[in-house]
Protein backbone atom coordinates (compact mmCIF):
# COMPACT_ATOMS: atom_id res chain seq x y z
CA UNK A 1 0.00 0.00 0.00
CA UNK A 2 3.26 2.57 0.09
CA UNK A 3 2.26 5.74 -0.93
CA UNK A 4 -1.32 5.89 -1.95
CA UNK A 5 -2.10 7.55 1.45
CA UNK A 6 0.89 9.81 1.16
CA UNK A 7 -0.25 11.06 -2.58
CA UNK A 8 2.59 9.80 -3.96
CA UNK A 9 3.07 7.50 -7.10
CA UNK A 10 3.44 3.99 -6.39
CA UNK A 11 6.95 2.44 -7.00
CA UNK A 12 8.56 -0.34 -6.08
CA UNK A 13 9.41 -1.29 -2.14
CA UNK A 14 12.92 -2.50 -1.77
CA UNK A 15 12.45 -3.71 1.86
CA UNK A 16 9.49 -4.10 4.93
CA UNK A 17 10.64 -4.09 8.27
CA UNK A 18 8.16 -4.30 11.16
CA UNK A 19 9.27 -3.31 14.95
CA UNK A 20 7.71 -4.76 18.22
CA UNK A 21 6.00 -2.09 18.94
CA UNK A 22 4.24 -1.81 16.18
CA UNK A 23 6.05 0.24 13.86
CA UNK A 24 6.30 -0.73 10.24
CA UNK A 25 8.86 1.41 8.18
CA UNK A 26 8.74 0.88 4.19
CA UNK A 27 11.90 1.51 1.85
CA UNK A 28 11.22 2.31 -1.67
CA UNK A 29 13.52 2.25 -4.49
CA UNK A 30 12.95 6.27 -5.19
CA UNK A 31 14.45 6.82 -1.74
CA UNK A 32 10.92 7.35 0.21
CA UNK A 33 10.78 6.21 3.52
CA UNK A 34 7.58 5.53 5.13
CA UNK A 35 6.83 4.55 8.89
CA UNK A 36 3.29 3.78 9.74
CA UNK A 37 2.78 3.60 13.68
CA UNK A 38 0.60 1.07 15.81
CA UNK A 39 -1.75 4.09 16.52
CA UNK A 40 -2.22 5.09 12.58
CA UNK A 41 -0.58 7.38 12.72
CA UNK A 42 2.05 7.68 8.94
CA UNK A 43 5.10 9.61 8.38
CA UNK A 44 6.67 9.75 4.91
CA UNK A 45 9.99 10.78 4.40
CA UNK A 46 11.05 12.09 1.32
CA UNK A 47 14.36 11.91 -0.26
CA UNK A 48 14.31 15.67 -1.01
CA UNK A 49 14.37 16.47 2.51
CA UNK A 50 10.46 16.75 3.22
CA UNK A 51 8.96 14.74 6.12
CA UNK A 52 4.83 14.55 5.43
CA UNK A 53 2.74 13.56 8.79
CA UNK A 54 -0.52 11.68 7.83
CA UNK A 55 -2.98 11.86 10.76
CA UNK A 56 -5.47 9.93 11.89
CA UNK A 57 -8.16 12.31 11.62
CA UNK A 58 -6.76 13.11 8.30
CA UNK A 59 -5.11 16.54 9.46
CA UNK A 60 -1.69 16.78 7.48
CA UNK A 61 1.39 18.54 8.24
CA UNK A 62 4.27 18.68 5.70
CA UNK A 63 7.93 19.97 7.30
CA UNK A 64 9.86 21.37 4.12
CA UNK A 65 13.83 20.87 3.77
CA UNK A 66 14.12 24.77 4.92
CA UNK A 67 12.37 24.41 7.84
CA UNK A 68 8.32 25.61 6.99
CA UNK A 69 6.25 23.79 8.59
CA UNK A 70 2.12 23.63 7.20
CA UNK A 71 -0.13 22.06 8.85
CA UNK A 72 -3.22 21.23 6.84
CA UNK A 73 -6.69 20.77 9.48
CA UNK A 74 -8.90 18.59 7.46
CA UNK A 75 -12.43 19.10 9.72
CA UNK A 76 -12.28 23.51 8.60
CA UNK A 77 -9.56 22.97 5.58
CA UNK A 78 -7.67 25.93 7.11
CA UNK A 79 -3.86 26.17 6.72
CA UNK A 80 -1.24 26.89 8.78
CA UNK A 81 2.31 28.03 7.88
CA UNK A 82 5.11 28.22 10.35
CA UNK A 83 7.92 30.05 9.20
CA UNK A 84 11.85 29.33 10.79
CA UNK A 85 11.60 32.76 12.44
CA UNK A 86 8.49 31.50 14.23
CA UNK A 87 5.71 33.63 12.21
CA UNK A 88 2.67 32.24 11.91
CA UNK A 89 0.04 32.33 9.00
CA UNK A 90 -3.00 31.24 8.65
CA UNK A 91 -5.39 31.20 5.33
CA UNK A 92 -8.64 30.38 6.06
CA UNK A 93 -11.32 28.97 3.60
CA UNK A 94 -13.67 32.03 3.14
CA UNK A 95 -9.95 33.81 2.03
CA UNK A 96 -9.54 34.92 5.58
CA UNK A 97 -5.50 35.53 6.21
CA UNK A 98 -3.53 36.21 9.24
CA UNK A 99 -0.49 36.84 9.83
CA UNK A 100 1.17 36.20 13.98
CA UNK A 101 4.23 37.51 14.90
CA UNK A 102 6.87 36.89 17.29
CA UNK A 103 6.37 40.41 19.23
CA UNK A 104 2.37 39.16 19.70
CA UNK A 105 1.46 41.64 16.51
CA UNK A 106 -1.50 40.13 14.68
CA UNK A 107 -2.13 40.80 10.73
CA UNK A 108 -6.02 39.99 9.28
CA UNK A 109 -7.13 40.42 5.90
CA UNK A 110 -10.68 39.89 5.80
CA UNK A 111 -11.71 38.95 2.42
CA UNK A 112 -14.64 41.80 2.05
CA UNK A 113 -11.08 43.72 2.32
Amino acid sequence: TGGAAAGAAPTAEVREVRSADGRTERLFADGRREVEFANGLQKVIWPDGRTTVLFQNADRKEIHADGVVVYHYSATGAVQTTLTDGTEMYQFTDGQFERHCLDGSKEIQFPNG
